[in-house]
């Protein structure tokens, strides 16, 4: 069978160099690294926080005067934000909760294992409003392959937890193509996933990213590689039952209730300017696409310094 032609994907015009009126801030810590994640992030030392949290805040005054404000959307990602001690949590919101506007939509990622009750009451203090877990798998072998700090049961507790602190827009991350994941695994963490039913569900297929200790296990033989028959199945099983649950596909691992579409990332997908604060994060703003210094001692060095982070 002759392959099918590739089709062109024709980028549109970028749009006019407006000031943004969305930011991102980057916290590049973790209470340990999973280990199929190669994003900019490190098991985080409590000799850093102050130090890294102090940097963020200097870069954002520096920068403010690009944004317009007041900002339509906030979103506060790593990395771990919660896994930030308490009085650096609650320094760095406490800096960003006066730029949102009203209506704005103000979300923070959290792994399961990180959320307390301390941590979510000084969210939503702060007029957090959209909360974004990162479970991953309900499945426990699966949980520690990809090295994982949570189990199924934290994971469905800090969901639980959220909804009682008041959070009425709660996103939950999944990933699916796992090394030895079957349909019937990934079909049961959907399921749970479903029957706490979040507003919002990303699911991604796994990428093994060179350097990451999977992508290692799996170069070495020491796991199988991710069937992509497999793959494929999951995906179109995820199709079917976020269909079937309400949460309407609006970008291809993206999948929410309507009204629930996460506005944050529609601005990077629509090609909108945008702000982006701390080691590795990237800057779409006056026509000038820009992405800072991902080594977290440079990084802190050059903003302590009075220079620019980008790299």
């Amino acid at each position: 069978m002759k392959p099918a032609p590739c089709r062109k994907i024709f980028l549109a015009p970028a749009p006019p160099p407006d000031r943004p009126t969305s930011l991102y801030v980057h916290v590049p810590f973790c209470r340990s690294r999973c280990r199929y994640c190669d994003f900019c992030s490190s098991p985080l030392q409590p000799a850093q926080a102050e130090r890294a949290v102090r940097a963020l805040l200097a870069e954002l005054r520096r920068r403010q005067a690009l944004l317009a404000e007041p900002l339509a959307t906030l979103f506060v990602g790593g990395g771990t934000p919660t896994v930030l001690p308490g009085p650096q949590l609650d320094a760095l919101l406490a800096e960003l909760a006066p730029l949102a506007g009203e209506g704005a939509e103000f979300t923070v990622e959290a792994n399961p294992g990180t959320l307390t009750a301390e941590v979510l009451e000084s969210l939503r203090a702060a007029g957090v409003n959209r909360l974004s877990l990162g479970v991953q798998s309900f499945d426990a072998a699966e949980l520690a392959l990809l090295g994982r700090i949570h189990s199924s049961e934290q994971a469905e507790r800090a969901f639980a937890d959220a909804r009682r602190a008041g959070f009425a827009n709660v996103s939950l991350d999944l990933i699916y193509g796992l090394p030895g994941q079957s349909l019937a695994t990934w079909a049961d963490s959907l399921e749970r996933a479903l029957a706490l039913g979040p507003d919002h569900l990303s699911a991604y297929c796994l990428s093994l990213e060179p350097g990451t200790a999977l992508y290692d296990d799996v170069a070495a033989g020491r796991q199988d590689e991710p069937d992509e028959d497999t793959q494929r199945a999951c995906y179109e099983h995820l199709l079917a039952r976020t269909a079937d649950a309400g949460l309407g596909a609006y970008e291809i691992s993206n999948f929410a209730r309507p009204g629930h579409a996460c506005r944050h990332n529609l601005v990077y997908w629509h090609n909108r300017p945008y702000l982006g604060i701390g080691p590795s994060a990237v800057s779409y703003a006056h026509g000038v696409r820009a992405a800072n210094q991902r080594d977290l001692e440079t990084y802190c060095h050059l903003v302590e310094a009075g220079r620019d982070p980008a790299d």
